[in-house]
């Protein structure tokens, strides 16, 4: 993200624990290796687990990157509206396509990774 005059304001990194925040109310920690750092004047980011991108509609691509997390926390004073579900590693590999909630095929896929990588830390 940038502010008026172009400046970078916020890494890839920093935007997936906000929308987390945001979308959850939870706080998260990234797991991942940074990008080798050659040089001390760069901020080395997160290797995202996938990077892709995908029609929204005619005029719209989503550019998306998937990091693994693990929550830290719960935000106090959240909206508790927000509906969200947590699947096991055995329910998103066996999750039939015409369910509900609808969950790509990539989400699955990413999701069940998380939970065979995350677990083994």
């Amino acid at each position: 993200m940038t502010d008026k005059d172009g400046s970078f304001i916020e890494s890839p990194e920093e935007a997936a624990v906000r929308e987390v925040r945001e979308e959850t109310g939870f706080d998260v920690e990234i797991y991942g290796k940074n990008y080798c750092d050659y040089d001390t004047n760069h901020e080395m980011l997160v290797v995202p687990e996938s990077m892709h991108i995908h029609p929204i509609d005619e005029e719209h691509n989503h550019l998306g990157f998937d990091y693994f997390c693990r929550i830290k926390g719960r935000q106090t004073g959240v909206n508790e509206q927000e509906k969200y579900k947590w699947f096991s590693e055995k329910e998103l590999e066996n999750y039939p396509h015409d369910a509900t909630p609808e969950l790509p095929d990539h989400v699955r896929a990413m999701g069940a990774k998380a939970i065979k990588k995350l677990s083994q830390l």
